[in-house]
Formats: C-alpha cells, structure tokens, sequence
C-alpha cells in the first residue's frame, strides 16, 4: 500500500511539473522597480511592458513603484538606506551617491551573453559605462537618450512680425525675447527653469560663450581649462551669468524662480511663453497637446564660440547590490531593454531609443520634429556633462549649485559671490585629489 501511494505522489508530482509553462519556475518571485520620472505615459508604457513579461513568466511579478518626481532621487536613498527591497532603479539625477554608496553593482557578467547588446547606439553604450573610470564597467542599461532641442511658438513669433531663424543663436534668441515679451498681456519670451536644476541653462550658455583654448576637451571635467584653473573664474563666466539672470528678469514670468520641468513646458504649452530648451521627451507633449500650427523646434543656440552645447542625457535602470535576485532581475531588465520593447517606450515618452535598429526602422525617429537632431549634427556643438567624474563634490555640489543660483536670482548674493563660491569648491577638489582627466 506504501509503495502504491509513493508512486500515486510521484506520478502526481511529474504531471504538475509538466503543466507549468516552459521555463517556469515553483518559487513566486517580485521583482521591485522604482521610476523617478513617473508621468503618466511612462507609467503606461512600462506597465504594458510588465504585463507582458508577466505573462510569459507567471512566476515573476514586477512591482512598480512611481513617486512623485520631486524628490524621487531622494525616495530611492531613504528605501537603500533602509534596507527595503529595490531590485531595479532608475539612475535618476544622483546616481553618482548610489555608486559612491556601492549601492549598485556592475552589470558585465549579467549582460555579456545578450544577444541584442551589439545593436545600442554609440550614444547608449557611453552612457553604460559613464561612470566607470576604467571605461568598460557596465553600471546601467540607458532607457533613452535625452537630447535638447529649441522648441518655440509660431503664433507668438508671428503676432511680434518675427521671421523663425534658419540657425537659432543666442544673440537672435535675446532679441526675439525682447520682441514677444510683453508684461502686461503675461505673455513672456523665455520659458525659465529658475527650480531644481536650472544651472544647466546657464551650462549651455557659457559652454556657447567659451572658445576652445578656454575649456577642457573632455565633457566628464567641463568645469575646468586645458591649464587646471576653473572655468568660473573665466571673465567670460560673469558675462554669461548676467545675461542668464537678464533672461529671467526681462524675459520670464516672475513665478519661474521656482519652475522645475512641468511647469515650464506648462508654460510653453499655455501659450505664454515663446521659446523653452527643453529635452526630445517634450516633442510628444506638443504633438498630442498643441495643433501642429502652433509649435516648431530648432537647433540649440549657437554661441558667439560658434559652438553651442548639447547635453547627451540619458535615464537608465541599474540592478541594485542588495537584490536577492541578481538574475532574475538581469532577465527582467534584458526583457524591459530589447529592441522592440525599448523603442516603444521611447516612442512613448518622446526619447531617443538605444538600439540602432529602432531608429533605422521607425520612421518616427527620422521624421517631424526629430530631423532637427540631424541638422544639429551639421552644427558645432560641445557634449556637457560637468560631473567631474571620481571627485567627491558631485555628491553635493549639485544641490549646492541650485541653492546658489536661487539666492542669485532673488538678488540675495551677486554674481561675483555665486561665482566665487562655485569655483572654490572645484579648487578644494583638485587640491585635494589632484587631476583626474
């Protein structure tokens, strides 16, 4: 009788094995994912995504988490710290704290047998290993390129008799400013980011105003000359500062010392602003919520270098060095990455996708408002980035850079303060860790 119910259980045993779907595994497994650009068409694309990978592995559910965008970075430190599980992050705006911290670990051995890592852009797989300073370690898998772009207001353009430039500069982006920005109607010139964030328009101009002899060529150390000095010790850097903070007395609403990204392109949107530099993620914003007769975009201002300067961003997802489920969450992440599935969550949210082959099939990605990142190619442009890579201050000096540049807007310090302090803090990292490039 023994033997007989051994055998009943066995054979019970192989046919519920048998029923499970290939490749299914008996222990439920949840992978936890934090996205710290949540909006909602992102939100909707990954979800699609999770839904699908769920029901090709019904052993694997994926929890998104999505708080709001400010103090999301935040939100990721406060759960790593507290030791609450997060296997795939998005690298966010302070993913250097997450490196410094070993909060992250390298993806090589994860992704070496991906059969679709030979097929990411160039742009992609620099932004892999952007903070590894032997140039090969692999800490995330980008999600999309950011590059910006000029997008501008056709009526408001026309109701100032302005003729669009054929190459935007920024001397012609001051004079249009001057000619549409009219007070008293609240209608504005310039669409200011004076929140989190908004010393990188003042990047973009000084980087236009710089000339080769007076910067780095290296766009990980922007923040210093061929010889060492800082480059906001530059005559130049003042200059520019002027005009930045004229940009937002003049030309800007006196609400925009605190816009962050929604309210900017709100206000590009609302028609009470004519120009805003803003990332590719904004095209699909304007082509599901303005008339196609409203809106147009060009090149990022050319500077009096003859240079202008491009930003090449990116989002990424990175495995965190606590998951209990490094490969599963590798296996998510190649699902969430392939080809097909990045390119339609960049087409979803306006990004540049990773994979070569997207863009070469899909005309959405050579078509519209994208031919303006060809023509930009035709231009001269420096790639920004500024994050000193391997010093300690960019840790902090972000954040020190936005508390600053906020005083300086209020009028509370002057340029040659701001300028001081920014510079100081580059020299005391040099002094102390010496040249890194």
């Amino acid at each position: 009788m023994k033997k007989l119910l051994s055998m009943l259980l066995a054979a019970t045993m192989l046919l519920s094995l048998a029923a499970m779907p290939a490749g299914a595994s008996e222990e439920k497994i949840t992978l936890r994912m934090i996205d710290t650009l949540a909006s909602e068409s992102r939100t909707a694309a990954i979800e699609k995504i999770i839904a699908d990978y769920e029901a090709e592995n019904p052993n694997i559910t994926i929890e998104l988490i999505s708080p709001p965008t400010e103090g999301a970075d935040q939100k990721v430190q406060q759960m790593l710290m507290a030791g609450e599980q997060l296997d795939l992050i998005d690298t966010g705006n302070q993913f250097q704290t997450c490196l410094n911290n070993g909060w992250v670990q390298p993806l090589n051995d994860y992704l070496k047998d991906w059969d679709e890592l030979d097929t990411i852009s160039n742009a992609a797989k620099t932004r892999m290993t952007n903070f590894s300073e032997d140039g090969e370690t692999m800490w995330c898998v980008p999600y999309g390129i950011y590059q910006m772009l000029l997008f501008y207001r056709k009526d408001l353009l026309a109701d100032a008799g302005i003729e669009v430039p054929e190459v935007w500069t920024w001397e012609n982006v001051l004079e249009i400013c001057e000619k549409v920005t009219d007070k008293e109607k609240g209608i504005y010139g310039y669409s200011f980011r004076g929140g989190t964030r908004g010393f990188n328009c003042y990047d973009y101009m000084l980087f236009a105003y710089l000339n080769d002899d007076e910067l780095l060529d290296n766009e990980s150390y922007r923040a210093f000359a061929p010889d060492g000095s800082c480059i906001y010790r530059n005559e130049k850097a003042k200059e520019v500062l002027e005009l930045y903070k004229k940009l937002y007395t003049d030309y800007s609403s006196p609400d925009a010392v605190a816009w962050g990204f929604t309210e900017m392109v709100q206000g590009f949107m609302s028609g009470t602003c004519a120009i805003l530099l803003q990332d590719n993620d904004v095209i699909e914003s304007c082509q599901s919520g303005l008339d196609e007769s409203l809106w147009g975009v060009g090149n990022i201002p050319i500077g009096p270098s003859g240079y202008g300067s491009q930003s090449c961003g990116y989002g990424g997802w990175a495995m965190t060095s606590s998951t209990k489920y490094p490969e599963e969450t590798a296996k998510w992440l190649m699902f969430l990455s392939n080809a097909e599935n990045n390119g339609y969550f960049a087409q979803q949210c306006g990004l540049i996708p990773i994979h070569t082959t997207t863009i070469e099939e899909n005309p959405y990605f050579s078509e519209g408002a994208f031919t303006v990142f060809n023509e930009m190619n035709a231009l001269n442009y420096r790639i920004i980035n500024n994050k000193g890579i391997g010093y300690d201050i960019t840790a902090t000096f972000d954040a020190d850079r936005d508390e600053y540049i906020q005083r300086y807007l209020m009028g509370e310090i002057e340029a040659d303060d701001l300028l001081d302090y920014w510079a100081s803090q580059w020299e005391k990292a040099y002094e102390e860790q010496g040249q890194l490039w």
